[in-house]
């Protein structure tokens, strides 16, 4: 019986560590979660704090990911149509193999970066449990949103927080 209990008890503790552990909407980025290394498919590093200022849609995604090829598009319409207010879509594909990457990419239109995460570190990092899934991060670094999937309905709303977020002023 106490190695039931010491059992239950530690992976109880890997559960609440795992909570502590995950960035949530309404949390701020600390220096650290800036400090994240995001890697292009040609090997330049970038670090989360390159954007910092701007009102970012973190974007995790995968080639074999359905709904990711109906989000591409609504990104890049998204990017192109608040950039010049300070919004950045940064996607981060989480594909081990990069030729599955490029092979969707060559597929989509994008004026945006695109970042690799073979091991889904970053993905982790943010807690992220489904593709696609976007984290919407305010000037302050506040996580404005966390949102896993993509469906048509789900195009209006989005927008319209984007929009809302640009608008906040920095001091928040």
């Amino acid at each position: 019986m106490k190695k039931l209990f010491a059992a239950l008890s530690f992976l109880g503790l890997l559960f609440v560590a795992d909570a502590i552990a995950e960035i949530k909407q309404g949390s701020r980025l600390g220096q650290d979660d800036w400090n994240i290394i995001l890697t292009s498919p040609d090997g330049v590093k970038k670090r989360l704090s390159d954007y910092k200022g701007k009102v970012i849609w973190l974007d995790f995604w995968a080639s074999w990911c359905g709904p990711c090829r109906y989000e591409f598009p609504w990104l890049e319409k998204q990017n192109k149509k608040f950039s010049k207010n300070g919004f950045r879509v940064l996607a981060v594909s989480v594909d081990e193999e990069i030729h599955d990457m490029n092979r969707f990419l060559e597929q989509m239109s994008t004026s945006f970066p695109v970042f690799h995460d073979p091991k889904g570190e970053v993905a982790e990092y943010f807690g992220i449990k489904g593709m696609p899934s976007g984290v919407l991060i305010d000037r302050t670094g506040r996580v404005v949103k966390k949102h896993t999937g993509f469906r048509q309905q789900d195009a209006a709303p989005l927008e319209e927080l984007i929009a809302t977020t640009l608008d906040r002023p920095e001091t928040e």
